[in-house]
């Protein structure tokens, strides 16, 4: 091991971190200790000798960035015949890169100093003098020379000497302010104004923040991907305090009278207690919560439409009494035509998904998305169609076709993010559903597909509104397609712009599960009880800010042992192949449709 590798080591770097905690509440207590100042230099602001064997800890702020400390001890030693010279170890917490050497006290001056008599020694000498030092702090010499060479953690080492007490104990650095956990539990630092999906937690279980420990008011939960749950919540009038809890985890019932709630945004919680009048809070504040006064809704029939996948089960589905088509996915018609797919698979690959004003690709998606969205309208007559707009996945679309896409970043693009990147594609598609919508006196219902940011889905909606005043067409309906976790939790933002939402089960299964899906398992069948819980969010989160139509679609809604789960929810419609089509409304007419009242404990 060379000296260049230990500068390299990041666990030897937490060891020193380690180090610092093994006596940080030594090093508070006990003045005798000298206090090195980092100016130009460092001295011993008390002027005393120490004597051999003391040890200084401290952590700094860097001066040029908020991000990470500087962690410094000083080992007095009788390492020399000098035992003032100290050997002085570091690391920094944002990278953990150990560094090392020698001190020597200048009398003139009385500033520590670099000793370059250290730098002279032969390098094993210089390694041995560290490892003597770690051992100092309290290691044991047979786990440093582990972490020296990989085969222990900077963590287990600590955990083999630390007190029992201490031994789960851990903290961090983080924009000039210090967290300390116990295992995945807060019990210091103040999270008021962070952000918690960006906040570095030290370990992998599910952080917990206890209320009655750390500052928690003001949190910047986001979407919470990282899981974080809050307790002792009642314990603190300040703990939820101009919160937005929507995706916070919270088991507890909240007491709105032992905490405040000003400006508090609450998510599915149950909370009690709160004023006789509501009139003080705002109504988008608490709308999500399960409150007092909670009641049961009224039965509802749910209605059934039809996938549009053919124009056979079109026609079949609509005979049967579907009320409609539910689900028509427009990339349909675009993957059946080779000429386009060629040319698409041309801009994503060899253009960047650059479109030109004079693309004749423009006039060839006009023309099939026309012709098709026409001929539809006319076999649904009256009835309800929804057009889903193209979901472009690049990986499929180049399946049967010669043009290989070789660049994974190509690959992610879908949904909004591919309309976006192929807008003249995109203008072509909508124009051509208006247009033929104008044409048959139709409602035009258009449905973007896949987004994760809801001002994905804003922009998209936007863009299309353009189009229908540009084409003098105002009876237009446009949807969005929740279908991943990030759309989920925002859920209640989309229904606030969206006339109408459609659950997508297929994608949202793959990202609530994070498994690609497969025909050989049951959970892209039969609905999983995490994807349950996710749909239950949806539908509460929609129909708490405005009473909007939502449709179940997706390969579960294909499946009759689900069905007694959908007829539990406040939606409106299932769309589902139209074989079922019978089936599901002789059921439904059973009287299967009674809706029951979501229970927290259900949700996520």
């Amino acid at each position: 091991m060379t000296k260049s590798e230990i500068y390299k080591n990041q666990e030897l770097g937490r060891l020193i971190q380690y180090g610092y905690d093994l006596h940080k509440r030594d090093f508070k207590a006990c003045s005798r200790l000298p206090f090195l100042r980092f100016s130009i230099g460092g001295f011993f602001d008390d002027g005393k000798i120490h004597k051999n064997g003391g040890m200084f800890g401290d952590v700094i702020f860097a001066n040029h960035t908020d991000e990470y400390a500087l962690i410094s001890l000083v080992i007095m030693r009788d390492l020399s015949e000098d035992p003032l010279r100290p050997v002085f170890i570091q690391t920094t917490t944002n990278n953990y890169f150990p560094h090392f050497y020698r001190l020597i006290n200048n009398p003139e001056t009385k500033f520590l100093e670099h000793d370059d008599d250290f730098d002279e020694l032969e390098e094993d000498n210089q390694i041995n003098i560290f490892i003597d030092c770690l051992e100092f702090l309290g290691f044991r010499k047979e786990d440093i020379l582990k972490v020296i060479n990989n085969q222990m953690t900077a963590r287990e080492a600590y955990q083999n000497v630390a007190p029992e007490e201490y031994k789960n104990r851990q903290w961090i650095c983080y924009y000039r302010k210090f967290y300390e956990f116990d295992g995945n539990v807060a019990i210091d630092g103040k999270y008021s104004g962070l952000r918690i999906d960006n906040f570095p937690f030290p370990f992998t279980e599910q952080p917990i923040l206890d209320c009655s420990k750390v500052g928690t008011g003001s949190i910047c939960f986001g979407l919470n991907k990282k899981r974080v749950k809050l307790i002792n919540v009642n314990s603190n009038s300040k703990s939820i305090h101009f919160t937005d809890l929507r995706c916070a985890i919270i088991d507890e019932v909240i007491d709105a009278s032992k905490v405040g709630i000003s400006g508090t945004r609450f998510g599915e919680q149950k909370v009690i207690n709160l004023d006789s009048s509501l009139d003080k809070y705002l109504e988008r504040d608490i709308a999500l919560a399960y409150t007092d006064n909670e009641k049961e809704n009224k039965k509802k029939k749910i209605n059934i439409m039809c996938n549009g996948s053919s124009t056979n089960a079109i026609i079949e589905g609509l005979s049967d009494g579907a009320m409609g088509i539910g689900l028509f996915r427009d990339e349909s018609v675009l993957e059946n035509n080779p000429e386009i797919v060629s040319e698409l698979l041309d801009i994503i690959n060899y253009r960047n998904w650059r479109c030109y004003d004079d693309d004749p690709i423009y006039n060839k998606v006009y023309n099939a998305i026309y012709n098709n969205t026409s001929k539809i309208y006319s076999i649904a007559e009256d009835k309800k169609v929804i057009f889903r707009l193209s979901d472009i996945k690049v990986s499929e679309l180049s399946i049967n076709h010669p043009i290989e896409v070789d660049d994974e970043f190509y690959q992610e693009y879908r949904g909004a993010d591919a309309l976006y990147k192929m807008d003249g594609v995109f203008d072509s598609e909508v124009k051509a559903i208006i247009d033929a919508a104008k044409e048959k006196k139709k409602t035009a219902y258009i449905l973007i597909p896949y987004f994760i940011a809801c001002s994905d889905f804003k922009g998209i909606k936007l863009l299309v509104e353009e189009i229908s005043k540009k084409e003098n067409y105002d009876d237009v309906k446009i949807g969005a397609m929740i279908e991943n976790v990030e759309s989920a939790n925002l859920a209640d933002d989309i229904a606030e712009i969206a006339d109408f939402i459609s659950i997508g089960t297929n994608d949202l299964t793959e990202s609530v599960l994070n498994k690609k899906r497969s025909i050989d398992d049951s959970d892209f069948s039969i609905l999983n009880e995490d994807v349950k819980k996710y749909i239950r969010k949806i539908v509460h989160r929609v129909k708490a800010i405005r009473d909007i139509p939502i449709n179940i679609c997706g390969e579960h809604a294909n499946n009759i042992e689900n069905l007694e789960f959908y007829l539990s929810l406040d939606i409106d419609t299932i769309t589902c192949n139209s074989s079922l089509v019978p089936s599901y409304i002789n059921i439904i007419s059973c009287g299967e449709g009674n809706k029951t009242l979501i229970k927290t404990d259900e949700i996520v």
